[in-house]
């Protein structure tokens, strides 16, 4: 497969180890984002009584959005390193770590 935005990003982390190549399932990729918008649905209940647990759930839904785009793309994050991972690859593909982190964006 071949990455039009970040192609040589991705091609150090598969390198480096961060990234494999799987082959891509959007199947996966849709359970992820159903889990995730349980998630953020979780954090907005949450928000104005637990904070702390509204943004764990927060997270999880943007981790599980960012590992459902490596599934279309036929990647999967390795356990050296998942977290920035994942981060990089959302600004790779948006532009912007900041845009990554908005409902809009990762939900549609």
């Amino acid at each position: 497969m071949s990455w039009a935005i970040g192609r040589e990003t991705i091609l150090a982390m598969l390198d480096a180890g961060d990234l494999e190549q799987v082959a891509p399932n959007a199947e996966f990729a849709q359970a992820l984002i159903d889990k995730a918008r349980k998630h953020l649905a979780t954090a907005d209940l949450l928000c104005d009584t637990d904070l702390e647990i509204a943004f764990d759930a927060l997270y999880t839904a943007a981790r599980l959005s960012v590992t459902a785009l490596l599934a279309t793309q036929g990647l999967r994050p390795t356990t050296k390193g998942a977290t920035s991972l994942r981060s990089k690859r959302c600004e790779l593909n948006s532009g912007s770590t900041r845009r990554c982190s908005g409902r809009t964006t990762a939900f549609g």
